[in-house]
C-alpha cells in the first residue's frame, strides 16, 4: 500500500475554497447532531457538505487507500464503541474507500452507452435504501462521485451531448439526494427549504468548479485568513476525525443519557 504524499502549492487554490465550504457545513451538521438534535435546521444546512466531498472523490485521480484514511475510519469506529453509538452504518471514510475501489469500474461500464449509464444510475438509486444501513449515505453518495468523474474526464467523453449528460446527471443526483434526505430527516417546510437551497448552492459550486490558483488572495489577504483556508482545505481528514472524537467526548459529558459509555450496538 502506498503512503499518501502530495506536494501542495503555496498559493490558495479552488480546492481550498470548496473544501473549506464543505468543512464548515460539515461542522454545522455535526454540531446539530451531537448538541441540538431537536433543531433540524443545523442538519438541513449540513446537507450541503456531502455533495462536495463525494464530487471531489470522483474528480480526483488518486485511488489510494492510504493509512490515514482507513486508520481514521477504524478510530471513529472505536469512538462509537466508547460513546455507546451504533457501529453501522460505517462512517463516511469507509464510503470514500468503497467509492475509490469501485468508481473506475462503475464509470467504465456506465460510459459504454447511454443505456448502460441509465442502468448503473438506476441501480445506485434503488440500492441507496438497503446500503444506507451498511455505510454512510449508501449508494446515493456514488451519484455525486460519478458526477465528479464525469467532470474530470469531460474532454475525453465519447458519447453524444456530453454537456447535456453532465447537467442532467447533476440535476438527477441532487433530486435523488434531496428526496432521500427529506424522507430520512422528516424535515418540515422551512427545514426542507433550507436543505434544498443548501444542496443547490453546493451543486452550483460543483458545476462551476475548475482547478485554479489564487496568488493574489494569498498575497493580499491577512495571513490568518489564508492559513485558515489552507488548514481547512489541506487537513480535511484530520479535521473530520479529530472533531468527531471531541464531539463524542463532549456529548458523553453533557448528555450521558444519549451517549452511554460502551453501550454500543451494531445498528
Amino acid at each position: 500500500m502506498k503512503t499518501f504524499v502530495r506536494k501542495l502549492p503555496t498559493d490558495l487554490t479552488s480546492y481550498d475554497f470548496i473544501k473549506a465550504l464543505a468543512v464548515i457545513t460539515m461542522l454545522i451538521d455535526h454540531i446539530g447532531y451531537y448538541f441540538f438534535p431537536e433543531q433540524l435546521e443545523w442538519r438541513a444546512i449540513g446537507r450541503m457538505s456531502l455533495p462536495i466531498w463525494m464530487f471531489l472523490i470522483g474528480y480526483a485521480n488518486t485511488r489510494d487507500l492510504h493509512t490515514v484514511l482507513w486508520g481514521g475510519g477504524l478510530i471513529l469506529l472505536a469512538g462509537n464503541v466508547v460513546a455507546g453509538m451504533p457501529l453501522m452504518p460505517l462512517n463516511i471514510l469507509f464510503t470514500i474507500m468503497i467509492i475509490r475501489l469501485s468508481i473506475d469500474y462503475i464509470m467504465r461500464v456506465g460510459l459504454s452507452s447511454y443505456q448502460a449509464m441509465f442502468l448503473v444510475t438506476f441501480f445506485m438509486i434503488v440500492l441507496a435504501i438497503p446500503t444506507l444501513f451498511v455505510f454512510d449515505y449508501g449508494t446515493q453518495a456514488f451519484l455525486f462521485a460519478m458526477f465528479g468523474y464525469l467532470t474530470r474526464h469531460y474532454a475525453k467523453l465519447t458519447i453524444k451531448n456530453p454537456k447535456k449528460l453532465l447537467h442532467g446527471f447533476l440535476a438527477l443526483s441532487a433530486g435523488v439526494y434531496i428526496a432521500y434526505q427529506k424522507v430520512i430527516f422528516n424535515f418540515d417546510t422551512s427545514e426542507t427549504l433550507i436543505m434544498v437551497l443548501s444542496v443547490l448552492t453546493s451543486c452550483y459550486f460543483l458545476l462551476e468548479f475548475k482547478v485554479k490558483l489564487f496568488p493574489i488572495f494569498t498575497k493580499e489577504w491577512p495571513p490568518m485568513v489564508v492559513g485558515a483556508f489552507r488548514f481547512m482545505g489541506r487537513k480535511t481528514l484530520e479535521i473530520y476525525v479529530v472533531h468527531l472524537l471531541v464531539f463524542k467526548a463532549v456529548g458523553m459529558l453533557i448528555n450521558p443519557e444519549r451517549f452511554q459509555m460502551f453501550q454500543w450496538s451494531v445498528f
